[in-house]
């Protein structure tokens, strides 16, 4: 028979693993337009904050 630390570890994986599967994840192109922005806005603020 499981312990009780044991039934509430299998029930934290099991919701974990529904949890996950309820996630939207961002398409190839939301991925690539993000990776972008982000990109442009390391670069500005380098500039600025060197003052290049």
């Amino acid at each position: 028979m499981p312990c009780f630390l044991e039934i509430m570890r299998m029930a934290l994986v099991y919701d974990s693993r529904m949890e996950v599967r309820k996630i939207v994840w961002p398409t190839q192109e939301e991925t690539t337009q993000t990776t972008i922005v982000v990109f442009a806005m390391v670069i500005l603020s380098f500039f600025y904050l060197t003052k290049f």
